[in-house]
């Protein structure tokens, strides 16, 4: 058994799909009938509308923010008991200076800040969804915090 090289990511732009028909074409071939979109954007992307435009079943998954990138927080919880986020400890300029730092282009860090300052009404709204496809009710971020209070030092 050969080991397989490790995924990079070096060089990726990270930029939306323009290849959506192709995926669709394939996936078909492969014999797909249902596939689930991650979408993290409020416009549509191409390979969302060629999804929806592509004979099969779909769904869309657009999570607003995931509770486990709170994990970010972990380091600096456990050395300084503090978490260094925009805005709680770090100023705007802070943080902006702080995505710059970590390689972030300017659009990604406008996004970051609207999202921190004027967030769309989704980001803020509960919806039912977890419960009505799983069964049971979505934890809750004390629940999750509880659950991973370790990583943070607790």
């Amino acid at each position: 058994m050969t080991a397989k090289a490790p995924i990079s990511f070096d060089g990726a732009d990270f930029s939306p799909l323009t290849n959506g028909e192709d995926i669709v074409a394939l996936a078909r071939a492969a014999g797909v009938r249902r596939v689930t979109v991650l979408k993290g954007d409020v416009e549509k992307s191409p390979l969302e509308r060629s999804v929806e435009a592509g004979g099969l079943e779909w769904t869309l998954l657009s999570p607003v923010e995931f509770m486990s990138n709170a994990l970010e927080w972990a380091g600096s919880v456990r050395s300084e008991g503090v978490v260094r986020e925009a805005f709680p400890e770090l100023s705007r300029d802070e943080g902006v200076a702080r995505w710059r730092r970590e390689g972030y282009p300017d659009e990604d860090a406008a996004f970051f800040l609207t999202m921190r300052t004027d967030p769309p009404e989704a980001g803020c709204t509960v919806l039912p969804t977890v419960e009505k496809v799983t069964g049971r009710p979505a934890r809750t971020f004390a629940q999750w915090v509880r659950e991973n209070a370790a990583a943070f030092g607790g």
